[in-house]
């Protein structure tokens, strides 16, 4: 039987999202609690947000996989592996960075630029109350219907942010600093799906979500799944972009640091799947590439005119 009725897959091929109640037993929920007591590493500084280790990542991985199995024989979505896995632990009253509209940011530069074959995973596993402190979200078919432009804007993409403005909304594109209006309000589309713990919140790349609220305090484990045949290519990394590209990807520098050392070994365009490989063996030591070599290859890139020269677009493999 698959891990997903019919049902649910339809709900995910409209929406772009669906829950699954239920998806972990409750030794696998004490199973993750006790693995963030003991992770230490955080490979995404900006966040905060501490690394699930190695071995309890493959633990969960082939239950992951028959997630995205089932999805692929139901919908265009083809992801295919694990590309990273961490904790979000928010606190009562606290706001944080996701409390905004946005899509996921650096998965978008470090993964190759394919959201459609990119699935996130979200799972509480310390949450009080299922109908609060959860993920708020836009569906894709009721953006679609309120707001045809912004929907073939953004339906695809990454690293962009939604902001209410002047009665309107307007959607800003992270890769290049340049901001869109549109006439609809983001939060007439807003959809929030009881979460109790150990449920799980599936959603691609490109729908736009944020915290639902502040009101208790939350863990979540959040799983990424992506196509390995994506090209991870170096101009999409390293383009300046914008400001807050830019502050993303050098307080982040450690992760950006691996995947250029990635692409030096196999070669810029390797399929995801085989940097992601390279990587694991990388993280038992310090990247190879410094902070200021990082810097220099993007300050180099900017200078050299891909700063604003290249068009958004997929880079989905055939």
């Amino acid at each position: 039987m698959s891990i997903l009725s019919e049902d649910q897959i339809a709900e995910y091929r409209a929406k772009g999202f669906v829950a699954v109640p239920g998806f972990l037993s409750r030794e696998e929920i004490e199973r993750l609690r006790r693995d963030f007591d003991e992770a230490s590493r955080v490979s995404f500084r900006f966040y905060g947000v501490k690394d699930v280790t190695p071995a309890c990542a493959q633990e969960m991985k082939p239950r992951l996989l028959d997630v995205c199995r089932a999805l692929a024989a139901g919908s265009e979505t083809r992801a295919d592996m694990l590309s990273g896995a961490v904790y979000w632990a928010s606190r009562k009253a606290e706001a944080g960075v996701t409390d905004a509209w946005h899509q996921d940011h650096d998965s978008w530069w470090l993964w190759g630029e394919n959201h459609v074959d990119y699935l996130h995973m979200f799972i509480p596993i310390a949450k009080p109350d299922p109908e609060k402190t959860g993920l708020t979200l836009a569906a894709l078919d009721r953006l679609e219907a309120a707001a045809p432009g912004a929907h073939r804007l953004t339906v695809g993409q990454g690293a962009m942010s939604l902001k209410r403005e002047s009665g309107g909304t307007t959607v800003l594109v992270r890769d290049t600093g340049k901001k869109h209006a549109f006439d609809f309000d983001v939060e007439a589309l807003a959809e929030t799906p009881r979460l109790a713990e150990g449920d799980l919140l599936l959603f691609r790349g490109d729908v736009f979500h944020r915290t639902q609220d502040r009101q208790c305090d939350r863990l979540a484990v959040s799983f990424r799944m992506a196509r390995g045949g994506t090209p991870v290519r170096r101009e999409h990394l390293l383009s300046w972009g914008s400001l807050e590209k830019f502050v993303l990807s050098m307080t982040n520098h450690e992760k950006y640091r691996y995947v250029l050392e990635a692409l030096d070994r196999h070669g810029d365009g390797s399929p995801l799947g085989e940097v992601a490989s390279y990587l694991e063996a990388a993280y038992e030591r310090p990247p190879r590439v410094s902070f200021a070599g990082l810097l220099g290859q993007k300050l180099r890139a900017a200078a050299s005119g891909l700063l604003g020269r290249r068009g958004m677009g997929s880079a989905r493999a055939s």
